[in-house]
């Protein structure tokens, strides 16, 4: 999704300790590469270990995304968060190419357990029509990509 041959901006929401950044590193060397975690802890981690990165402290659901990225990326952050859409309508606004959230599919659980949601080809995009892309199914994890046509929204 994301282009190895030219300079693109790339914002990760819910990075962790960024342990896949050297990979990113070495497969998109063009790539400008902003993580955020809503651990402040981890942010001041990564950005000692991996100082070519910019690493910010975000709470997605209650901070606003103040610049513009080219891609948006998360995987296993949604599915903790009270409203994944609202976060999403945040990341739309937010990008010019593609945003791409991967999550469980159709995980069985009960409110005893950490996710909040879970996700399926219905639930909850299918209201974002207009972006909508593609819903892709592999080892049970959901990747929701959402689609632009070039500009920021």
């Amino acid at each position: 999704m994301v282009p190895r041959d030219k300079e693109v901006s790339v914002l990760e929401i819910g990075c962790g300790t960024a342990t896949h950044y050297p990979y990113i590193r070495e497969h998109y060397p063009l790539a400008k590469i902003t993580g955020a975690d809503i651990s402040n802890f981890a942010t001041q981690f990564n950005q000692k270990k991996y100082p070519f990165y910019k690493f910010v402290t975000l709470d997605i659901e209650a901070d606003q995304l103040t610049e513009q990225y080219d891609y948006i990326i998360s995987a296993h952050t949604f599915e903790h968060l009270t409203d994944p859409l609202a976060a999403t309508e945040k990341c739309i606004k937010a990008c010019k190419e593609t945003v791409a959230i991967c999550v469980p599919y159709k995980e069985s659980w009960s409110y005893e357990h950490e996710h909040m949601h879970t996700f399926s080809e219905s639930e909850p995009y299918t209201t974002h029509e207009h972006y909508f892309l593609e819903f892709d199914v592999k080892n049970n994890v959901g990747a929701i990509y959402f689609k632009f046509k070039g500009q920021a929204k």
